[in-house]
């Protein structure tokens, strides 16, 4: 969490859907700090995640202009994207998300 929370840029790069927590744990510790989270479009969490700099992480030249992008975005700015995260985090909890899974199941 340390690691985290000092942390400015969070560059999360699965291939394949995967790291979801890691991404959810950097937002969730810049409760007080600005921070910006690139995340693979390819990660679930990008569903949730929509403030996030999404990238393709095969493209090269897509993640460091996003790594660029991320350096020049104001702090307001960060900190507004990570609220709105950490907001929906809050609200889209272990028990809510098992209620949605079973829902789904029931309808089938």
């Amino acid at each position: 969490m340390a690691l985290y929370s000092i942390s400015d840029i969070a560059l999360v790069t699965p291939l394949r859907d995967g790291m979801n927590l890691i991404a959810k744990e950097y937002v969730a510790s810049k409760s007080t700090t600005p921070g910006v989270l690139i995340l693979s479009e390819m990660a679930g969490a990008s569903k949730e995640l929509g403030e996030a700099l999404l990238i393709n992480p095969n493209n090269i030249e897509e993640i460091a202009a996003s790594i660029k992008e991320a350096l020049e975005i104001p702090a307001a700015e960060q900190m507004r994207r990570m609220d709105s995260m950490q907001g929906r985090l809050k609200r889209y909890t272990i028990i809510r998300w098992a209620t949605d899974f079973i829902n789904e199941l029931h309808e089938w």
